[in-house]
C-alpha cells in the first residue's frame, strides 16, 4: 500500500509541464495533495513496524505458519495415501491395464515427493 501512495505522490509531482493559470493553480493542489500522500504513507510504515514489534502480532503469525503447515501436511497425507491406493491396484492390474496403472503410479509418486521437497524446505523455516 505505501509503495502505492509513493507512486501516486510522485506521479502527481511530476505532472508540473504547463505554465498557464488554471494548470499552475491545479499543480499547487497536486503538489499538496501529494505531501499528503507522502505522510499516510509514513503513517501506515510507523503502524506497520509497530505491529510487527508487538507479541501480539508476533503470536498471530506464529499460528498461521503453523494452520498453513497443518494444511500443507493434510495435503501430503492425501498424496500418500492416492499412491499408496495406485500401487495397490497396480499390483492388481490385469496385463491390459497395466500400462495405465503404472503411469498413475508414476504421476502419483512423483505429486507425493514434490509436496515432499516443498514440506521439507517449508517445515525447515519455521522451526
Amino acid at each position: 500500500m505505501t509503495s502505492l501512495y509513493a507512486h501516486l505522490s510522485s506521479t502527481l509531482k511530476s505532472g508540473d509541464n504547463y505554465e498557464d493559470d488554471a494548470a499552475t493553480k491545479l499543480n499547487k493542489f497536486f503538489t499538496k495533495f501529494s505531501e499528503a500522500l507522502d505522510d499516510a504513507k509514513h503513517g501506515l510504515e510507523v503502524d506497520s513496524n509497530n505491529d510487527e514489534q508487538t507479541l501480539g502480532f508476533q503470536l498471530d503469525l506464529y499460528t498461521k505458519y503453523l494452520e498453513a503447515e497443518k494444511e500443507m501436511l493434510f495435503r501430503r497425507t492425501c498424496l500418500l495415501i492416492e499412491f499408496e491406493d495406485t500401487s495397490k491396484t497396480l499390483d492388481k492390474a490385469k496385463p491390459q491395464k497395466r500400462l495405465a496403472a503404472e503411469e498413475l503410479k508414476k504421476s502419483a509418486e512423483k505429486a507425493y515427493e514434490d509436496c515432499t521437497d516443498l514440506a521439507r524446505v517449508e517445515v525447515s523455516l519455521h522451526v
